[in-house]
């Protein structure tokens, strides 16, 4: 067992001379046309130009990255050959960041980049995992890198930021970040430390998710839930996901669905088959059982307090008012029925599949989006 974060963390709004030293030239920021537009990009700029650093701007950057946009970033990056490269924004962009700075590595560029993270959302916790997810817009599938080469020299964890994020974006990034969380809780990779991890991040997504949701100016829910997308994002960096992320991996980009969005419908559902004791050794029910303390809703019996642990999941998802099902979310029952088995193979197929406590079949997620689909968990 290994526990490695070489990423510095700064939380709140950080001096940036001291940050990436005074002897850098020239970054590449890497974010949405959003941040542009709405000036929320001189957070980066100003004080970058203050220092002598020359800055080129990337932000041809749209929700799930494809595979063009981060050819065209390498062509930046090589042409560029920057000595800092900075993310700033949402899940998306740094993930295009990440990209980037991986195929060029893989292209040649052999020049010590400096990588620097600035989230403005709290969701994916990718400001301190190795991982990116890159999307093909042509089959629409979604695929995983991994590599340390990834993992941030330093990354910004600062709340102001994230005042200005639609209450729905607050509410799928916020539900991603518990998925993260429950799912390296169980992993079979789970050790102490990612539990720590775990542990803490569902306890301030309980606490503060709905607050940040209904009351996008409260500072103190927008820092608590920062917080617990950073350190979920350390515990699955280190522990592994599951088949809820296989599964939303598969379905979302067919569905157009926003990624947190749709680990959310699927969370409860795959909670129920991971307890769901069908013979296998081992089932996950006693780690749940745990989290339904952390959740108030405990039981003496594991298998009824994980019942209890998806009401209160389910309770949360409604306070979102994030949909319930599939069906409620919009989806056809023909095209869904139609691309049912694909769905499946893909989700099998899925680098996080292996992270899941317990194996899996086709037949097994397909009986999983069918839940999904019409609400059924019992």
């Amino acid at each position: 067992m290994s526990f490695y974060n070489p990423t510095e963390l700064y939380c709140g709004s950080p001096d940036f001379a001291e940050l990436i030293g005074s002897s850098r030239k020239k970054a590449l920021l890497v974010t949405d046309p959003y941040m542009v537009k709405s000036g929320t990009y001189q957070y980066v700029m100003e004080p970058f130009h203050a220092m002598g650093i020359d800055v080129i701007v990337f932000s041809d950057i749209v929700p799930d990255p494809t595979i063009d946009q981060v050819a065209a970033g390498v062509d930046v990056m090589l042409s560029e050959n920057p000595d800092v490269l900075v993310a700033l924004g949402g899940g998306s962009a740094i993930d295009t960041a990440k990209a980037i700075l991986y195929f060029s590595k893989k292209a040649g560029c052999q020049s010590s980049v400096y990588f620097l993270v600035i989230p403005t959302t709290s969701g994916t916790g990718s400001e301190m995992t190795s991982f990116s997810v890159i999307t093909n817009p042509k089959n629409k599938q979604k695929y995983e890198l991994i590599d340390d080469c990834m993992l941030p020299q330093a990354s910004v964890l600062d709340p102001t930021l994230t005042v200005s994020v639609p209450p729905r974006v607050t509410a799928d990034a916020g539900i991603d970040v518990l998925t993260h969380a429950i799912e390296a809780f169980v992993s079979p990779r789970a050790s102490d430390f990612t539990d720590a991890c775990a542990e803490k991040a569902i306890q301030l997504v309980n606490r503060w998710l709905v607050t940040a949701y209904q009351r996008s100016g409260h500072l103190k829910a927008r820092a608590s839930m920062h917080h617990a997308s950073c350190l979920a994002g350390m515990a699955f960096n280190h522990a592994s996901l599951g088949i809820n992320h296989s599964l939303a991996h598969a379905i979302g980009p067919w569905a157009s669905l926003p990624h947190g969005r749709t680990n959310g419908i699927l969370l409860p559902y795959v909670i129920a088959f991971n307890s769901d004791d069908r013979g296998r050794d081992l089932p996950p029910t006693e780690r749940y059982a745990e989290l339904a303390v952390i959740l108030g809703c405990s039981s003496d019996k594991p298998r009824q307090a994980t019942r209890n642990l998806i009401r209160s999941i389910m309770k949360m998802r409604s306070d979102l008012d994030i949909p319930a099902s599939f069906q409620e979310a919009g989806i056809r029952e023909n095209e869904f029925m139609s691309a049912l088995d694909d769905l499946a193979e893909r989700a099998l197929n899925d680098r996080c599949t292996a992270g899941n406590p317990v194996e899996v079949t086709v037949s097994d997620l397909k009986n999983i989006y069918l839940n999904a689909y019409y609400g059924r968990w019992r």
